[in-house]
């Protein structure tokens, strides 16, 4: 396992070093290869990328951040490439072993990201993307600021879009049922200040604009 984490890790270090179209699109294709051992639609990362990017922009970030923001958001599950299949697939309940593999997605992306400043945004994501602003959240129960806005940011828009998509295992909420569960766990689950750019932006339609133009 030591040596694929290596491999991955070269193969993404040699994308992020020239960040030109086709190597964001192979970045796109690497997330997409994860979603779709995991049974998730295409749509998957591109939603992420632009609900990330536009809440980003609406909290009113710095230029320099968005831009390096969405390439990297889009690797929040690259951890799952070391999830077995009898797990990512399972049609009904995980036991507490297979809970507990499934929680480990988030390290495992941490290990294959590396130290290289290429992915340092992209592995606080891959890391503490399932990190809960109240400190109730994994791997490590980070909790408010500690936990990195970019990391914030991509949980509540990775939260949004499972809960608006079809899975094996749920049927798609509706874009008005989502709202409500993102604005309800304000300061327990999510950041009050990206709930706050989210509320915006779906108040003037730019959230459902983004997932229809995605889908």
């Amino acid at each position: 396992m030591i040596k694929s984490f290596e491999v991955m890790r070269h193969k993404l270090q040699n994308i992020f070093k020239k960040l030109t179209n086709d190597n964001i699109e192979a970045l796109f294709m690497l997330a997409r290869a994860c979603e779709v051992r995991d049974d998730e639609t295409g749509s998957h990362v591109l939603h992420i990328n632009r609900f990330s990017t536009a809440l980003a922009k609406e909290i009113g970030l710095k230029e320099s951040f968005i831009k390096e923001l969405g390439p990297s958001s889009i690797l929040h599950d690259v951890g799952k490439i070391h999830i077995p299949d009898y797990i990512l697939k399972k049609q009904g309940y995980f036991t507490n072993r297979e809970r507990a593999e499934m929680k480990k997605h988030p390290l495992y992306g941490d290990r294959i990201l590396g130290d290289s400043e290429f992915f340092h945004l992209a592995k606080e994501i891959a890391r503490w993307h399932h990190e809960n602003f109240d400190g109730t959240g994994y791997p490590d129960g980070l909790k408010g600021e500690a936990i990195p806005i970019s990391a914030r940011i991509v949980r509540l828009a990775d939260t949004y879009d499972a809960l608006v998509s079809k899975r094996r295992y749920k049927s798609a909420w509706s874009d008005q049922q989502a709202y409500n569960q993102i604005v309800n766990h304000s300061g327990t689950y999510f950041d009050p200040l990206v709930v706050e750019a989210f509320k915006r932006l779906f108040e003037r339609g730019d959230i459902r604009e983004i997932k229809n133009r995605y889908t």
